[in-house]
């Protein structure tokens, strides 16, 4: 695996960042190194698969326009080209827009910050990767399991920032995955389950991890699902697992409060800042800082410190997120969450750990306020509309309740709604427990994927059109 501090870049980048200082208004520059390992077995075959990159992303601020370039290579004359070539750009750019850039300066910060990892993944030998998953098929195996597949994945992500205001920060960030999904099978018909363990550390994340448990969980779900009858129609109650609640809160409302979407009016809440969208119950932030969080950055890709920032203030819209450019467009505070897929892509605002605050009943108290609905455990599939409000999110597995008291597992299920603000402003109940282990990868269109975590408790929502999947 390369790491970034095995390439001596540091005097580089400081070298070009110096030149790029007398060619432009402002530039920032990032060299980013990714790694990853997978290893993945079935009940039938197993394979491995690696994979190692390496890049410098050039972001030069020039006459009101920004302009992009990158290359692949840590030598000066490269990136001299690539400088040049950016301000180039720029100074075209700004000659034709009349929407002209404008940014603030902001302290230089010099830093460095690592995931915290005891046994380094990409150290653990491939043979005793596959033991392990030979195991947890094995676990996973039993009479009406047709198939079984597990892998473990691990990646490692080393960043160095530079810009013209003197910052240098160096980020490290380490993730390990294990993933299981189990078919089931009666006769012609056909279900599956999964679940995945995934943390912001090294391989020790497996330690006090039951597998037996672990895998035996996901292969009685999925059998318990051949039993599943169709799930109910029309407008209910909706209890939704923190999985699913997480999603919907990422989708709706997480993606319509990035602000580049805001200062463009494609989000239904461009014009509903410190209006109430949800109950008092509602409180919504996005973290970059948390601790072991999916999402956790430190700083974002502009070098601005991440941080906890409030969105939704018990049922109020207070605020968006921002990068520089949105934060001064809309004459906002910046809130560290401009990111970027890598180092050949823009820079856009993006969430991080976009989390629900718990609340303060039982998911025992919540079931026992439904005399009609459904409650759903995971979500497979998710579309939503940031500028007209509707979504749609498809659902594996669930019970139906009934007079308080959970019945019969239902099949696939649809949940939509011609608009969040509806649904959270219907939202009657949220549970104490909050599940904060929430793994995800969100793109933006069809790139611009990050990592995302979505920590949320159960909610009880009223109102959800509930549909067959």
């Amino acid at each position: 695996m390369i790491k970034i501090q095995d390439i001596d870049t540091q005097d580089i980048l400081k070298k070009a960042i110096d030149y790029a200082g007398a060619k432009s208004d402002y530039c920032d520059i990032r060299a980013i190194t990714a790694s990853s390992e997978t290893s993945f077995k079935t009940t039938k075959e197993e394979s491995n698969s690696s994979a190692e990159t390496f890049g410098i992303g050039i972001r030069v601020l020039k006459d009101g326009a920004y302009a992009y370039t990158s290359c692949q290579n840590a030598e000066f004359k490269d990136m001299k080209a690539a400088i040049d070539k950016a301000s180039r750009i720029a100074v075209l750019m700004g000659k034709t827009t009349s929407d002209k850039v404008s940014q603030k300066s902001y302290k230089a910060i010099t830093d460095t910050k690592k995931t915290k990892v005891k046994t380094d993944p990409f150290e653990i030998p491939a043979e005793q990767k596959h033991s392990l998953l030979k195991d947890i098929i094995r676990y996973a195996s039993r009479k009406e399991i047709a198939f079984a597949s597990a892998r473990i994945s691990a990646s490692n992500v080393c960043k160095q920032f530079v810009n013209t205001e003197g910052s240098f920060i160096m980020t490290e960030t380490t993730k390990t995955v294990l993933a299981l999904s189990t078919v089931a099978k009666r006769g012609a018909r056909q279900t599956m389950n999964y679940d995945v363990y995934a943390k912001a550390a090294g391989f020790e994340t497996f330690d006090k991890l039951n597998l037996d448990q672990f895998a035996n969980n996901i292969a009685k779900k999925a059998i318990s699902f051949l039993d599943a009858v169709k799930p109910p129609h029309g407008k209910m109650d909706v209890i939704m697992s923190p999985q699913v609640a997480g999603t919907l809160v990422h989708e709706v409302f997480g993606h319509a409060t990035e602000a580049d979407w805001i200062a463009n009016g494609r989000s239904l809440l461009k014009d509903k800042l410190n209006q109430r969208i949800g109950t008092d119950i509602m409180t919504i932030y996005d973290d970059g800082s948390m601790n072991g969080g999916w999402g956790t950055i430190y700083y974002d890709d502009e070098g601005i410190p991440a941080g906890e920032t409030v969105l939704l203030d018990k049922g109020i819209l207070v605020q968006y997120m921002h990068s520089r450019q949105t934060a001064e467009k809309l004459g906002m505070e910046l809130t560290g969450n401009a990111r970027v897929q890598d180092y050949t892509h823009r820079m856009i605002p993006r969430m991080t750990n976009t989390c629900l605050a718990p609340g303060t009943h039982t998911i025992e108290e919540m079931i026992g306020m439904v005399k009609k609905g459904i409650l759903v455990d995971k979500y497979t599939t998710a579309l939503e509309d940031p500028a007209g409000g509707s979504f749609e999110l498809k659902t594996l597995g669930g019970n139906i309740i009934e007079n308080g008291e959970l019945k019969e597992p239902i099949e696939r299920t649809t949940l939509s709604s011609s608009s969040f603000i509806d649904t959270f402003m219907n939202i009657s109940a949220i549970s104490k427990h909050m599940n904060t282990m929430s793994t995800g990868s969100c793109g933006k269109g069809h790139e611009d994927w990050v990592s995302v975590g979505n920590p949320a408790p159960s909610v009880l929502a009223g109102n959800i059109i509930v549909g067959g999947n």
